[in-house]
């Protein structure tokens, strides 16, 4: 575990951050038990970052307490991937019907533009943790329009769980491609100002990437 270069952060969001990137990219695998006193042990630290550090992951739905047992990674199961993706998905759409009602139209499809050609450019990049942060600024430039702090905190509460079901799929590069060829059936319904054929475009990215993770899940035993 390598916490060198950021010494601009605490100690516990260092912990955080390094622990949230092992857990979403399957390095800690589901249900596995967080041993405290092996990362005291190799972080040369004290107890007590550690344990905020898993508090922010239990916060975010990734880690969970067991009573005897301690910190263990949460298991994902279908109908886990089913719920995460239903609700993004709601999310996004309504995200999509209330960013073209703003009166900044002309900038949110600029915006949009920008970022779908962005997140086009590094398809083929690993490794893919930059293809995620790109994917994730097409899907906020909606919530920036929409202006709905509500609907913000929603998405942003199932965000954790988002990271961990993508951090595996999107090794993939196929469907990285196809999240790629969908963003830009959104932007022309958006750029066109079609609501109703943004919607649906983003309802079946949603749903598109839900069965095909659910079948990669099942080959490759992530559930």
């Amino acid at each position: 575990m390598i916490l060198d270069g950021l010494t601009r952060k605490s100690l516990t969001e260092q912990i955080y951050d390094r622990l949230r990137h092992d857990i979403t990219r399957k390095i800690i695998k589901c249900n596995e038990k967080i041993e405290i006193n092996k990362l005291k042990e190799t972080l040369k630290t004290s107890q007590t970052p550690i344990r905020e550090a898993l508090m922010k992951l239990e916060h975010e739905g990734l880690v969970e307490f067991i009573p005897n047992v301690g910190a263990r990674v949460i298991s994902i199961s279908q109908q886990d991937i089913k719920e995460v993706f239903d609700v993004n998905r709601m999310c996004d759409c309504e995200a999509i019907c209330l960013a073209l009602k703003s009166e900044q139209v002309e900038s949110l499809i600029n915006e949009l533009k920008f970022h779908v050609e962005a997140h086009a450019k590094i398809v083929e990049m690993q490794p893919s943790e930059e293809y995620w942060y790109q994917a994730q600024q097409v899907h906020g430039v909606f919530y920036k329009y929409a202006d709905n702090k509500v609907l913000s905190k929603i998405a942003l509460q199932i965000q954790g769980k988002a990271d961990m079901l993508f951090g595996g799929y999107i090794l993939l590069e196929k469907n990285r491609h196809c999240g790629v060829e969908e963003h830009f059936m959104i932007y022309e319904a958006v750029s066109n100002r079609d609501a109703d054929k943004a919607v649906e475009y983003m309802r079946l990215h949603w749903e598109n990437a839900k069965l095909r993770l659910i079948q990669w899940c099942d080959k490759d035993g992530y559930c």
